[in-house]
């Protein structure tokens, strides 16, 4: 398989360390790629990055948006960051034939799903068919907080994200700050609002 863009991120609330590597499956006869593709998560189970990890699966394959045509695809790039009660992952979807841009997502996991004493394939709330101002949305960064920092308690629960909007890279003085409200809920039945607002940094 293709494995590449290792992202990592130590959650000081849970004291567990979260790593991510987006896979493409390949052929076993000729090595080609495959039309299935994956999000590996890993969880530490203690503080300790030298012990055990739980591996996680998540399949991406079907994940894009159709206004940009049609997949399997595969995640780009996957960004991440965390809550209080989620983890999340942003990612650009891309044509595993073509390699064109097919969509942002958004993936909402209940941090409690991912610290079991197994791990597996899992299912994630997906958020897509982003836009922000006049054009998609890409490149979405999740929020972290650092140690000693406080997770947003607000609307039950917020995480914050923030992309740019250079869509022809031509520079632009403005960002989309996104808020991703009832975090909470992802340890039930999942019931968030996504929305985004766009600020002027000149």
């Amino acid at each position: 398989p293709s494995l590449s863009d290792p992202r990592a991120y130590f959650d000081a609330a849970t004291r567990r360390f979260f790593v991510t590597e987006t896979e493409i499956d390949a052929n076993p006869t000729t090595g080609a790629d495959a039309n299935t593709a994956h999000v590996f998560i890993a969880v530490s189970q203690t503080n300790d990055p030298t012990g055990a990890w739980n591996i996680f699966t998540l399949d991406v394959s079907s994940d894009g948006d159709s206004r940009f045509g049609s997949c399997p695809c595969f995640a780009d790039q996957p960004l991440i960051g965390a809550d209080q009660n989620g983890f999340y992952i942003s990612s650009n979807a891309f044509s595993i034939a073509t390699r064109r841009f097919r969509g942002a997502q958004i993936y909402a996991i209940s941090k409690n799903l991912l610290e079991p004493t197994s791990g597996g394939s899992i299912t994630a709330t997906r958020f897509h068919d982003l836009n922000q101002a006049e054009g998609p949305g890409f490149s979405v960064q999740p929020a972290t907080v650092p140690p000693g920092g406080s997770f947003e308690t607000a609307a039950n629960g917020t995480e914050y994200f923030v992309s740019s909007l250079d869509f022809t890279r031509t520079l632009d003085d403005r960002v989309a700050v996104w808020a991703l409200s009832n975090t909470a809920s992802l340890d039930t039945i999942p019931a968030l609002t996504l929305r985004n607002v766009i600020v002027d940094t000149e």
